[in-house]
């Protein structure tokens, strides 16, 4: 018995030690990134990866200084410029001295010129009662801890503060953007501008710039300028102004993504290159705000490649990002159906309907858009066996499902379906759009390659002031990698944080009749 007794004390030590193990290492649930006592009362948007706030405070006052580890990059110099202006505007401090205690800058590596998809744009940021430390190994990481500090200043009595707090944050994707169609409904300079600086509010990275469509062509070409000057009604960006906003955006560490629609689409194009099209012509840009329409570029005609290898070989100079985006949406066949010489080609060529003719056009877009060093970005029409998936990538508008059969193809995918802002959804609606779940499909997208949510501000809304709720919301969810989706407490944080930016901006609010 006493032996019996022994064997079943060790088994059971083993057991319980088992069960320790199981528990600790595989079952314990993993404690929250941040405390739902500091989530109460945090302001900041978006939700850092890691927060924990202390007890004590740092006092802000006029002489708080900005000291650098290392020699700070120009980005960095600039960005510490808008910072003391922001600071300025809503404290209503003078900081001219400068020269007292305040904040640490470790700044690790020297970047390009241009933010680019795979930069490290995480941050630790300190705050003690003595000095606040903010440590990033790129720029980038520096402009979001930057506007973290900022959002995490507060007042009380008049005494403006930093309440002590250790951050450790990094975005969900990498890729979190947001797209503005210039076509149809012109957008100046200045207002793309204004949204810049409300992305970078927002730690949002890549501006998605919709450049051509039915309704304008809307930037100079040099190389083929009858493209702006017949096809824009005279609303468009000179190359000037191109290289200044690819500037502006690269100094708040946000990448820019042209779009230029093709095959389809193309209206603007062909008002002034006729000979592209698929049909006689004559054409003019549309009025007309929504809906498709006919003209389409014609994949069989050789002078059409030759024009788009030097049309792209322009534009790459101007935009420096490794993506280029091509359209490749909501091609009409009618032209390609009713013009005999098509039909002629596609039958000695064995090209068995519309869908394959297109096929047939983007496997030469992509051969030219490589060419030139650059990625090929277009909607989900443009998904094919044929074209290599690691040269291109894609962007789900249409279902969500073809972001998990692009994904599963291995091609860097990225969602919009569900996204767009002109469909005016409640912002919990927008809120709850999860890239890697696809609840008809029961799909968890987590392990493939997703890079990114894509919401979309399209042209069909012309007040841009009425996105920019459901923007703030989408910003906030596709940056935390806390997955705990609680709108109500995120709209707390959004109405703290957006009446202090309308009384930094120095606008009132008006409501729409």
């Amino acid at each position: 018995m006493k032996k019996f007794l022994k064997v079943l004390g060790i088994v059971l030590v083993f057991l319980v030690a088992g069960a320790a193990i199981v528990w600790f290492f595989f079952l314990k649930p993993t404690p929250p990134s941040i405390s739902d006592e500091d989530r109460a009362i945090l302001r900041v948007m978006p939700l850092p990866s890691e927060l924990e706030f202390g007890t004590g405070s740092f006092a802000i006052t006029e002489t708080f200084g900005v000291t650098f580890e290392q020699e700070p990059t120009p980005k960095i110099v600039k960005a510490i410029d808008r910072f003391y202006k922001q600071l300025e505007l809503k404290t209503k401090l003078s900081f001219t001295e400068r020269s007292g205690a305040g904040l640490q800058i470790q700044h690790q590596t020297n970047d390009n010129e241009f933010p680019q998809l795979e930069d490290d744009e995480s941050y630790e940021l300190t705050i003690n009662g003595t000095k606040i430390t903010l440590n990033a190994s790129s720029t980038t990481g520096i402009l979001y801890g930057l506007e973290t500090l900022l959002q995490l200043a507060e007042t009380n009595s008049g005494q403006w503060y930093f309440q002590e707090a250790n951050i450790k944050d990094h975005p969900r994707y990498p890729w979190r953007g947001l797209m503005i169609d210039v076509s149809r409904h012109w957008i100046p300079k200045d207002v793309i501008l204004r949204n810049l600086d409300a992305m970078a509010k927002l730690k949002m990275n890549v501006f998605h710039w919709h450049l051509s469509d039915y309704q304008g062509f809307r930037m100079e070409s040099k190389k083929f300028p009858k493209l702006h000057e017949m096809g824009s009604h005279g609303n468009y960006y000179t190359q000037e102004e191109i290289k200044e906003v690819v500037n502006y955006a690269a100094d708040r560490g946000i990448r820019i993504i042209p779009e230029f629609d093709v095959p389809g689409h193309t209206t603007s194009w062909l008002a002034g290159y006729p000979e592209l099209g698929s049909a006689p012509g004559p054409y003019a840009p549309d009025t007309i705000a929504l809906g498709v329409f006919r003209p389409v570029m014609d994949p069989t005609n050789p002078y059409l490649y030759t024009f788009l290898d030097e049309f792209v070989a322009e534009m790459v100079t101007l935009f420096p990002d490794m993506y280029f985006h091509i359209g490749g949406d909501e091609v009409l066949a009618k032209d390609w159906e009713e013009n005999e010489r098509i039909k002629l080609y596609m039958e000695v060529n064995e090209i068995g309907d519309s869908h394959e003719l297109q096929v047939h056009f983007n496997l030469r877009l992509q051969e030219i858009v490589s060419k030139h060093n650059k990625i090929m970005l277009g909607w989900d029409e443009i998904m094919h066996p044929d074209l290599p998936a690691e040269g291109i990538a894609v962007q789900a508008w249409r279902t969500h499902k073809s972001l998990w059969e692009s994904a599963r193809k291995g091609s860097k995918t990225i969602l919009s379906n569900g996204l767009y802002l002109d469909h005016k959804k409640s912002a919990e609606e927008y809120y709850s759009v999860d890239p890697e779940i696809i609840s008809e499909l029961n799909k968890d997208l987590s392990r493939l390659n997703v890079i990114t949510d894509r919401f979309s501000k399209i042209g069909s809304v012309p007040k841009l002031e009425r996105c920019d709720l459901v923007a703030e919301t989408k910003a906030t969810f596709y940056y935390s990698a806390d997955d705990r989706v609680d709108f109500r407490e995120l709209i707390k944080r959004l109405a703290s944080e957006f009446r202090v930016r309308v009384e930094m901006r120095q606008i009132s609010l008006r409501q729409e009749a």
